[in-house]
């Protein structure tokens, strides 16, 4: 469903941009087949936090929520 959405966006001329379920369905194979790092680890988190908040259906534990992340 993002993605139709993100596609009629650019069909009303907006930039088409990459969604967070998109970013979730690559990165939980890549989880599943190599150790992610600190940092992959914080993106992962930080992208399933978004995602369960916007669709209200759990909640994140709050010993492994990641709200934000610093520009590095």
């Amino acid at each position: 469903m993002e993605r139709l959405i993100e596609n009629m966006k650019a069909l009303k001329g907006q930039t088409p941009t990459g969604t967070d379920a998109e970013v979730l369905a690559y990165i939980y194979p890549l989880s599943l087949e190599h150790r992610m790092d600190s940092d992959w680890t914080k993106i992962y988190l930080y992208i399933s936090t978004k995602m369960v908040a916007s669709h209200k259906q759990a909640e994140i534990p709050e010993d492994i929520k990641v709200e934000s992340l610093n520009d590095y």
